[in-house]
């Protein structure tokens, strides 16, 4: 991504310096605002969203005319280093169970102001009463990956991905996201990158559900026709 940087002396007061806990804000219940549609994905924010560190959080909301069994394999497949969402180099799983994964992943070097890398937490849990799964997401710690030489420690305040089953062969997908990029940058650059992240990671997402076959497990068949009772 190129990003003409032009500061004027007013972009003074707009650095902010990374010093988020891991605290909990929970996008996943707040209500969110109409947005603009790209590619035929919605992108929406909480105008009247409130933070300590006036960080501003992002959606984005698409439907695929594929099966939710197809969604939850992807999402099953989280740190999977075959699917690197756009701006990151790499990613490795520290830990995974059948309700948890923690990964790594690697910033892209181009991002302004010193590359960026993140430890995530995945929760998923399949609702069936709503016929959907629900996939939580925030940063955590771990002695396997210490903050690397010249990289800022990205934060993921907050985050979901939700798959809602519509048909048999339609799937509505929502990403939300609240991250704080670590270091200092100023403000409105950091927006047009979470902006972009998000919607870079919804469309690498939607391409992947719409042009790629998956060959699912028994037990995630299983589990996912559940869902589609």
């Amino acid at each position: 991504m190129k990003i003409l940087i032009k500061i004027p002396v007013i972009f003074v007061c707009t650095f902010f310096i990374s010093s988020t806990s891991f605290a909990q804000v929970r996008l996943f219940h707040m209500e969110w605002d109409k947005g603009e549609i790209i590619n035929n994905i919605e992108l929406s924010t909480i105008k009247d969203f409130k933070h300590e560190k006036q960080f501003k959080p992002f959606r984005a909301k698409f439907v695929v005319n594929q099966s939710i069994l197809k969604v939850i394999s992807l999402l099953n497949d989280t740190g999977d280093t075959k699917f690197n969402p756009p701006g990151y180099e790499s990613t490795k799983v520290l830990e995974k169970s059948v309700m948890r994964t923690v990964i790594h992943r690697m910033g892209s070097r181009n991002i302004p102001f010193k590359p960026r890398d993140f430890v995530v937490e995945f929760i998923n849990h399949l609702d069936y009463g709503s016929r959907k799964l629900v996939l939580m997401m925030s940063s955590t710690e771990n002695p396997m990956v210490p903050i690397l030489s010249g990289h800022h420690r990205g934060v993921l305040i907050d985050g979901f991905i939700v798959a809602r089953v519509i048909a048999k062969d339609k799937t509505e997908i929502e990403i939300g996201t609240l991250i704080d990029l670590g270091g200092w940058m100023p403000r409105f650059i950091a927006k047009k990158l979470l902006k972009n992240d998000i919607l870079n990671t919804a469309e690498a997402l939607k391409n992947e559900l719409e042009t790629k076959e998956r060959v699912i497990s028994p037990k995630l068949k299983l589990l996912g026709e559940k869902l589609l009772r």
